[in-house]
Order: C-alpha cells, then structure tokens, then sequence
C-alpha cells in the first residue's frame, strides 16, 4: 500500500483524512515515538504504578523496529491527520490461528491513536483502509486481539468482528484483573461497515 488519504463518511461531521505512511529507516523514530505516546494515553492503567514501560521497551525500540521492516509479511504505518502524527498500526499477513474464518488471514497487531485524536472517525478511516488493502492482496479474514475492558470490543464488532476467543496479554506484570482479551475476526467479504 502506498501513502495515501483517506476520508471516514461515517457518524463524525466533519470527517478529518486520514494518511497513512509506510515506515522506513527514516520515518522509524516518529513510528516509535508515536506509538509510545498513544499507548501511554490509553493503557497506564494495566501496569502497576500506571507505568508501562515493560511494554513500551519489548514493543518500541530500535531493535524491534529493525526486525519487524525486514520482515516481508509484516506492514507498519505511521498515521497523519492535517499533518500531525495521530497514530500507529501494524498488521502481519498470513498469521493464523485456529478457527478463522478463511485460509489467508491478515493479524491486525497494534492500532494505537494518540487520545486528542480519538472520537474524530480516524479509526473507521483506517478500517476502511486495512479492508481494502486486505482486498487487494487477497486476505480473506481479519482478525486481532482486543482488550475485555474499554470501548475497543464495541468499535470493531460495528465493524463485523465476532468473538472467536479469549486470550491474556503476554506480559506477567500486568495487572491481573487487566490480562484479559477478546480474539475477534471478519471475513473480508462482508460490507466495508455492516452496522451502517
């Protein structure tokens, strides 16, 4: 996918567009540093003392980055809005798992959005986005993993996601009454926005 625009038409007024960058070498510290930033607003409250910076050190830093732009199947994207670093994703095809529904599955693995950008439509811009890349190359089913507590579980089953699963976040020190996840999926055939 090349850097491109976006506009969500859904529920927000003014839809704000939304670019997406592929990360490069060059482009790397913004990715990070976005991504830190954009966990921090939304997940201090899974660490002990609201620290998470066991997370922060495994997922954002040079090393991982440097891994994850040389795999081939995994794809990372810096998002802009009016310019300004939003937010993150990044999605690896062909990873599977049990009792998806279809054979060539793309893994939705971070959707981070810094919180002054949230409630602005940017994420059903960006599931628009990933469902037609998924189109084009071929995926047939989405999936990912979503907290249990929080507004995400409800933002992707607009969207079509089933519950498949539960899952634990990976990392012993989180809290424990905040381990647990949802495995969602959608086949990629279903209407960009069903609920709409």
């Amino acid at each position: 996918m090349e850097t491109g625009k976006l506009i969500d038409t859904g529920q927000s007024l003014e839809p704000q567009p939304l670019e997406w960058v592929p990360v490069t070498r060059e482009k790397g510290n913004d990715y990070l540093l976005t991504g830190q930033q954009a966990y921090r607003d939304h997940y201090c409250h899974l660490w002990p003392g609201g620290d998470p910076a066991p997370y922060i050190s495994r997922n954002f830093n040079s090393e991982v980055l440097r891994h994850d732009l040389e795999q081939g199947d995994t794809r990372l994207y810096l998002l802009l809005s009016e310019g300004t670093p939003t937010g993150i994703c990044k999605w690896v095809l062909s990873k599977t798992r049990k009792g998806l529904p279809g054979q060539n599955p793309l893994f939705i693995e971070k959707i981070y959005f810094r919180k002054a950008h949230t409630g602005k439509g940017l994420g059903s811009a960006l599931m628009r986005g990933i469902l037609a890349y998924a189109r084009e190359t071929g995926a047939d089913c989405l999936w990912l993993e979503a907290m249990k507590k929080g507004p995400a579980l409800s933002f992707y089953q607009k969207w079509g996601f089933r519950i498949l699963g539960e899952t634990q976040v990976p990392y012993p020190e989180v809290l424990p009454g905040e381990k647990g996840m949802w495995v969602l999926a959608r086949p990629v055939t279903l209407p960009a926005h069903p609920l709409q």
